[in-house]
């Protein structure tokens, strides 16, 4: 079986990752490592588990085949950092310093 696809999934919520993690492991996918913690600068901690999936059931998990942030990958690749960073503060309700380290280390 090959695995090719993978996914961060993040929540607030330790106990809301999970319950999600075990939705997608319900479905056919596997967990890669350990949960993680981030500490946004603003204080928040958010917790975060890769998790992978294998050829065969990316044709039922739709949501792996949709990149949400590629229109903000797409704006960077352009050239237009300042407009993929509000897009992407825009998108996930956060400041524009967490926007800013998000492009940065993800475009």
């Amino acid at each position: 079986m090959k695995y090719n696809k993978y996914a961060n999934i993040v929540n607030k919520n330790i106990s809301d990752l999970d319950m999600v993690v075990n939705e997608y492991i319900d479905k056919g996918c596997k967990v890669v490592g350990n949960v993680n913690s981030v500490k946004l600068a603003n204080g928040e901690v958010w917790w975060t588990q890769t998790i992978i999936v294998d050829d065969d059931s990316n044709t039922t998990l739709g949501e792996f085949n949709f990149d949400p942030n590629l229109k903000v990958k797409q704006l960077f690749a352009n050239g237009k950092k300042l407009e993929a960073v509000k897009l992407y503060k825009e998108m996930n309700g956060i400041d524009l310093k967490d926007a800013k380290d998000w492009v940065d280390n993800n475009c």
